[in-house]
């Protein structure tokens, strides 16, 4: 039998409040939020017949990678200045251009501004001027909102 000194030496006495506190927390797990996907439609302006595209972007892309995904849908060089603009008269320009260069607004960079800070709901739109010297302008319709592809993976044409 046990001696009682022994047995009580190996009773711990706890404090219910620390020992909660000295448990290690559990590990929390960022559940990844999908990214809306904006459909666009982006048309040429001012030319016969019509020139378009529907594009699948995702909502936060950043203006500097849009203008990459519009070079390559319309087959552009990217060899030109470019800017967009919204309705609000507001320009938004690469960081080696600033539209009030020219004599126009204050201009915020391409490369900080997203889609979805400028374009919010269905009906939206932005325009994208390439080549200042021919002037070509696109309009960019905002037609859908989806919070599900299908699977498509994105820039999609």
């Amino acid at each position: 039998m046990p001696n009682s000194a022994a047995v009580k030496s190996a009773v711990v006495k706890t404090d219910p409040v620390k020992s909660v506190a000295k448990k290690p927390a559990a590990k929390r797990v960022a559940t990844k939020r999908a990214v809306p996907v904006y459909q666009i439609k982006v048309t040429l302006e001012d030319i016969e017949p019509l020139i378009w595209r529907r594009l699948l972007v995702r909502s936060d892309i950043k203006l500097s990678k849009l203008h990459d995904v519009l070079q390559t849908a319309f087959a552009w060089e990217d060899a030109r200045m470019h800017h967009f603009f919204n309705k609000e008269n507001q320009f938004f320009a690469p960081p080696e251009m600033t539209v009030d260069d020219f004599g126009g607004p204050p201009s915020r960079d391409t490369n900080e501004t997203r889609l979805n800070e400028v374009m919010t709901k269905v009906k939206d739109a932005l325009r994208y001027e390439y080549d200042f010297g021919d002037g070509w302008m696109h309009l960019i319709a905002l037609e859908k909102i989806m919070d599900d592809t299908g699977g498509a993976l994105v820039p999609a044409c």
